[in-house]
């Protein structure tokens, strides 16, 4: 239980913590669900390629050929999650690439698989001592393939 004189301190701090002010911080921290992109809203994020999207969605809607509203729902439902699921593996691959090269960097390449394995241990040590990102993006896109496939 708080004390008087903590409670004092955390309203003092809530009066001092009003959030951004000006547009450029109220810009920054709209953007703060969008981390990874898995979560979020739209479909098409900032900087991917919407008319790669369309193709997409044209390409799965002609497969699906669906008939009737539910059908169309279901469709535009797969359509969507198989776009993020896809943004999961390509997240993926770039935040391992980035261990990777913070772990390789300075040092010559791996020459066979046991160097390469132990640079693949200290990354996921690393990492899971670091806030566990590519657990975290494996957790969203277990939770999204389950959405979408069933699994």
């Amino acid at each position: 239980m708080a004390t008087e004189a903590q409670i004092a301190a955390n309203r003092l701090n809530a009066q001092r913590s009003t959030g951004p002010r000006t547009a450029e911080g109220k810009a920054v921290v709209a953007q703060n669900p969008v981390k990874h992109g898995l979560l979020a809203r739209e479909g098409v994020l900032r900087g991917e390629d919407w008319e790669e999207f369309e193709r997409h969605r044209e390409t799965l809607m002609e497969q699906l050929n669906p008939a009737g509203a539910l059908e169309v729902i279901l469709a535009a439902r797969i359509v969507d999650l198989t776009w993020r699921l896809r943004r999961a593996a390509q997240d993926q691959n770039e935040t391992f690439g980035a261990l990777y090269d913070r772990h390789t960097a300075g040092a010559p390449e791996p020459a066979g698989p046991a160097e390469r394995g132990a640079t693949l241990g200290r990354m996921i040590l690393e990492d899971y001592s670091a806030g566990a990102v590519l657990e975290r993006l494996l957790r969203y896109e277990r939770r999204s393939r389950a959405v979408c496939c069933g699994t």
